[in-house]
C-alpha cells in the first residue's frame, strides 16, 4: 500500500492519478453509454494495473475513513469471487 501525503497544492493528487491511469479511466469508468472501439484501448491500460486510487475527505473523521475502506474491500473481495 503506497500512501501519498504532503502540502496542499504539490501533485499528491496529479501523481496519483497519473500512476492509477485515472486520466484514461475516469470518462469509461464514470458515464453510461455505449462503448467505442477506442474503449479496448482503456481496458488493456486498466488491465495492466493494480491500483486503486482514492481520495479521502479532508479532515474527515477515521469512522468515516474506516467505512470507506471496508466498503470498497468488500465490494472488491464480493467481485473477486463471483467471477
Amino acid at each position: 500500500m503506497g500512501i501519498c501525503y504532503g502540502a496542499a497544492g504539490i501533485g499528491k493528487t496529479l501523481s496519483a492519478t497519473r500512476y492509477a491511469r485515472w486520466d484514461k479511466a475516469e470518462n469509461l469508468l464514470t458515464s453510461w453509454g455505449p462503448r467505442e472501439e477506442s474503449d479496448k484501448d482503456v481496458y488493456a491500460a486498466l488491465s495492466r494495473s493494480c491500483t486503486v486510487f482514492y481520495t479521502p475527505t479532508v479532515a474527515g473523521p477515521l469512522r468515516e475513513l474506516r467505512d470507506d475502506i471496508n466498503s470498497s474491500t468488500a465490494a472488491s473481495t464480493s467481485a473477486s469471487t463471483s467471477t
